[in-house]
């Protein structure tokens, strides 16, 4: 009887030990269950943004995103599309010159053909805003003064003075609203001569 009574004893001891574990472990199996419901909803939610991704990357520039007002200036109230207008020149004096306009005749770069390298004559061929730059360099006691002309209305100056046997260099810089057709050229004041080793004219379109 009293051995009986030891393995009852014992027995409910273990049921009790077992009854700990078996709580144990369902606790383990809700905290699993919830972080696999929080991943799943992580992951729902990446798939989401992914695919709002694709749809965004695969959109032309400049298209307004859902919910997002349309460009102001159209009438239509359609989407617009941003367009980019590849126009850039850069061109250099091979040789000492005193022609007028200055004739830059050593081309570089010409994207959009708008730069005449037989007339030193840049045309605009798509209205927008423009960033211009022109440097000149004279050597020994040459003044150099150049302007920068837009349809022959003066738009810039620039001087140089350069020492006996010494170079020296003047460099101008504008931004330009333009309308297409409009002629940007660089002339020369009376009397000057451009030197051909550091003389360039450049520009290129900014916005529209």
């Amino acid at each position: 009887m009293q051995i009986q009574r030891i393995e009852n004893a014992e027995l409910r001891k273990q049921l009790v030990e077992y009854d700990v574990k078996l709580h144990d472990l369902e606790t383990q199996m809700e905290n699993v269950t919830r972080t696999l419901n929080n991943l799943g909803y992580k992951f729902d939610k990446l798939n989401e943004l992914s695919k709002d991704f694709e749809t965004r990357i695969s959109e032309p520039i400049g298209t307004p995103s859902p919910g997002q007002p349309t460009d102001p200036r159209s009438t239509t109230g359609a989407q617009t599309t941003e367009v980019h207008h590849p126009i850039a020149f850069y061109a250099a004096v091979s040789v000492d010159t005193e022609t007028n306009p200055v004739v830059f005749d050593e081309v570089y770069t010409n994207e959009g053909d708008c730069y005449d390298n037989t007339t030193g004559e840049f045309t605009c061929s798509v209205s927008g805003v423009y960033h211009i730059t022109w440097s000149v360099e004279t050597f020994g006691e040459v003044d150099v003064g150049t302007i920068l002309e837009v349809n022959g209305q003066k738009f810039g100056y620039t001087w140089t003075d350069a020492n006996d046997q010494q170079y020296d260099t003047s460099t101008g810089v504008a931004i330009l609203r333009l309308r297409a057709g409009d002629v940007i050229k660089v002339t020369l004041q009376s009397g000057s001569e451009v030197d051909g080793r550091q003389s360039v004219f450049t520009g290129h379109f900014l916005f529209p």
